[in-house]
């Protein structure tokens, strides 16, 4: 549950470029014949998709705004050479996005909390150097 030290050249480049993700997102949500052709094999096996696209289709969504709360997760990757060989030189380390969570909209308030907790943890293990933290307000 401690904060785990990222760099912040990676950090910059994801938070930069989340902004495109979303919008890639929001485009592919609302485009039926692409979603419907990439889940035409999946509706077939799994019965949780196959609701999802049954719900998609038969509630369409009349308003012209929307808000997307999306959660994107991270991996740092250091590639490697061949069987633990990491490759090490300058700038090796990129982040990988593992995951997209949609996050419902009563949880947006546990953001300064976990940021709190983060906080209280560090405090307890000294994990990182305070100052090096960045505010979350």
């Amino acid at each position: 549950l401690a904060p785990f030290p990222w760099p912040l050249k990676e950090y910059e480049k994801v938070k930069n470029l989340q902004p495109t993700i979303n919008r890639i997102i929001d485009r592919v949500s609302r485009n039926s014949d692409w979603l419907h052709a990439t889940l035409k094999e999946t509706v077939v096996s799994d019965d949780f998709t196959r609701r999802l696209l049954h719900l998609y289709d038969n509630f369409p969504n009349p308003q012209s705004l929307a808000l997307g709360l999306l959660r994107s997760d991270y991996m740092l990757d250091e590639p490697s050479v061949g069987e633990n060989e990491i490759l090490d030189y300058p700038d090796s380390t990129r982040s990988l996005q593992v995951e997209i969570n949609t996050i419902a909209s009563s949880f947006a308030c546990l953001s300064e909390t976990v940021s709190n907790l983060h906080i209280y943890l560090n405090e307890k293990v000294s994990a990182i150097e305070e100052e090096k933290l960045p505010l979350n307000p």
